[in-house]
């Protein structure tokens, strides 16, 4: 089939059991190839992006979600063996977890206002949440325990009195001016009854009393991991995609084909993501995780895009062809800077996925997402911007030329520049400067055979 393209392209191809062995010419290479099968197939390539971008892009928003920041020792360590034991001595510590909640003041607390904010957070929280929470602990209830009585100072017993003094960030009631509370509550229960927990008994410690409240624990750092990583995609969004295609558009000094970068990075983006989301469901993926796989996919998706859509403003010069004669052109660019995408992206792969043999499960799954993310962008840059080109190239430049009127001040190169004559000679006008850079000026539908490749 690539064959009976190439004699549509080029008549003078001689090829076939009829041609002596002698005069036939050498098969196509792979980017020849490529390039022809993504004429072929160009309308079915973008399509099938296009249904798969919309179809995965549900399943792409979860894996924020998903990414977790739990710390996994690795295995034989002595943190590993450590945990192990404290679970078997104390089997209860793997079934529960804690919302530490902390108070604080300006000045010393005293005790009887204290301990009346402690009861009334105490009771506020078990009447909420009471088959969630386990237990409530915190400096009055071991001195009321030990007096038998409320709001009593602590008693001689050593033991009740150090206890009671791990609450407070001095030990002494008379000095302190933060103390905590510590809630214990079934570690079994979803995400999001956790956080919504910690968020209530933050904003109802503050509403109780004249006390700054603030709460941690390990699922409140988690959850604001995950809000962490949410608020540093959107600062991509927001300030480095802006950046990226300002500078492709410098680069290029075009702004219409600026959409290919732009499509490419979508493209990617939900294919990275959504196969991570499936990831992150059987293996342990850091919640950092998301937001450095999308500064890496945007950082190669628009240099790729770059080196494409360059080399093919350099080939086509003033004139574009017809789809059929864009073949050899599109098989230039795959052949010069697809290889060099080729190789990047086959070296970075290589070094990223080379984390699976560290140890630290959180370096196999940071490894794993970018590596995702670095496949996502080569697939889409080599197989979606040829399409692209074939289907929009001549579109965008003729929209590129009606734009003209509002770009920036551009070189003057061959073909887009100086006088017939020395644009005939192949000059660019403007004495002895010659630039090589090409890019297409003037947009002409030609169906010539006359069309140099070269």
């Amino acid at each position: 089939a690539l064959g009976r393209i190439r004699e549509k392209i080029d008549p003078t191809t001689r090829r076939g059991p009829d041609v002596p062995k002698d005069e036939r010419q050498a098969p196509m290479g792979v980017a020849a190839a490529a390039a022809a099968w993504c004429f072929r197939l160009r309308w079915l390539i973008l399509i099938s992006w296009v249904v798969v971008t919309g179809t995965l892009s549900g399943q792409a928003l979860k894996f924020v979600s998903r990414a977790t920041g739990a710390v996994r020792y690795p295995h034989g360590s002595e943190s590993r063996e450590a945990a192990r034991k404290l679970r078997k001595r104390f089997p209860q510590l793997s079934r529960t977890s804690t919302v530490v909640v902390v108070a604080s003041s300006k000045e010393p607390l005293v005790l009887e206002e204290y301990c009346l904010w402690e009861a009334a957070l105490s009771d506020a929280v078990l009447g909420k949440f009471v088959d969630f929470v386990r237990a409530i602990d915190g400096y009055c209830r071991f001195t009321t325990t030990a007096e038998g009585g409320g709001g009593a100072p602590p008693t001689n017993n050593n033991a009740t009195t150090e206890l009671a003094a791990s609450f407070l960030d001095t030990g002494s009631i008379a000095t302190a001016t933060r103390a905590i509370v510590v809630v214990t509550y079934d570690a079994k229960e979803s995400k999001k009854k956790k956080d919504k927990l910690a968020k209530w008994i933050a904003r109802r410690g503050q509403s109780l009393g004249r006390y700054d409240v603030g709460v941690t624990g390990t699922d409140v750092l988690l959850a604001a991991g995950t809000e962490g990583t949410t608020k540093d995609l959107e600062n991509v969004d927001r300030y480095s995609l802006p950046v990226a295609l300002l500078v492709t558009g410098v680069t290029l000094r075009s702004a219409a084909f600026l959409v290919i970068p732009m499509l490419n990075v979508v493209f990617a983006t939900v294919l990275a993501f959504a196969t991570m989301s499936l990831v992150a469901t059987r293996y342990d993926v850091v919640n950092f995780a998301p937001a450095v796989t999308m500064t890496l996919l945007l950082a190669v998706s628009f240099d790729y895009s770059l080196f494409l859509v360059s080399r093919y403003f350099e080939l086509l010069c003033q004139r574009t062809p017809a789809a059929p004669m864009m073949i050899p052109v599109v098989t230039a660019v795959l052949e010069t800077a697809g290889h060099t995408i080729v190789v990047s992206g086959a070296t970075l792969l290589a070094c990223f996925l080379s984390f699976l043999s560290f140890p630290s499960a959180m370096l196999r799954g940071l490894g794993v997402s970018i590596a995702v993310g670095l496949a996502a962008a080569l697939a889409s840059n080599l197989t979606a911007t040829p399409a692209l080109l074939y289907v929009a190239g001549p579109a965008l430049g003729r929209l590129d030329a009606a734009l003209s009127w509002c770009s920036w001040r551009r070189r003057r190169v061959p073909f887009s520049g100086g006088s017939s004559r020395s644009r005939r000679r192949g000059g660019g006008g403007g004495g002895k400067r010659n630039n090589n850079r090409y890019r297409p000026v003037a947009v002409v539908e030609d169906d010539d055979d006359d069309f140099d490749d070269d």
